[in-house]
């Protein structure tokens, strides 16, 4: 059983959490198989992603290309 203490320390956490600044680091794969819908999807992603940051966040984008030839 869940006790009203319990339940209000987590969502108090949470909005602390949700309020602080945030450090935030999106990979995104441009391997050859991100063609077409599939990068446009992930560029609407980190858009959306971006857009939810406040003045106070810090945020990277990473492009991963993996070949595997190269191996």
């Amino acid at each position: 059983m869940v006790s009203d203490d319990d339940v209000s320390g987590h969502v108090y956490r949470y909005i602390q959490a949700a309020a602080s600044p945030k450090d935030i680091v999106i990979l995104v794969d441009t391997s050859g198989s991100m063609k077409g819908l599939r990068i446009e999807i992930a560029k609407a992603t980190v858009e959306k992603i971006v857009d939810t940051l406040s003045d106070d966040d810090f945020f990277n984008v990473v492009k991963v290309l993996y070949n595997h030839s190269e191996r």
